[in-house]
């Protein structure tokens, strides 16, 4: 979308197209960026906030560059830029210290006691089970 938007094409298809395609390829980055890394949620939270930070720094500079005078176009473009500079950084700094993941599954089945009222004024316990795979 940025690059379409820094184009200037306005055309609803394209726009649209631009989006799908750019959505499901960074699924695929993404996917086969971090297939061997497992990071802690802490971590995971961090390399966000460095593409947040990053995307922030980028539309910081635009304004100064532009001195919030013009079109949105430099600010699209340098958000853009420093959201994939912040992702990039903040990733190269956790992934040494995160672990490797490994190919085995992690299924998990505990039984759980549900609370069930019904029309009556009494409670009654249902039996019921939680699964929970990761892999």
């Amino acid at each position: 979308m940025a690059a379409l938007d820094v184009l200037t094409v306005n055309e609803t298809n394209a726009l649209v197209s631009a989006s799908m395609v750019g959505g499901i390829s960074g699924f695929v980055a993404g996917h086969t960026l971090t297939r061997n890394t497992r990071f802690s949620a802490g971590q995971g939270s961090l390399v966000t906030l460095g593409e947040l930070g990053g995307g922030l720094l980028g539309i910081g500079t635009a304004y100064l560059i532009t001195r919030g005078k013009g079109s949105e176009r430099p600010y699209v473009g340098l958000a853009a830029i420093g959201s994939v500079a912040g992702f990039w950084f903040a990733y190269k700094a956790f992934t040494p210290s995160s672990s490797k993941k490994s190919a085995n599954w992690d299924v998990r089945v505990s039984p759980q006691a549900l609370l069930s009222l019904s029309s009556s004024s009494s409670a009654r316990i249902v039996p019921g089970v939680s699964v929970s795979i990761t892999h």
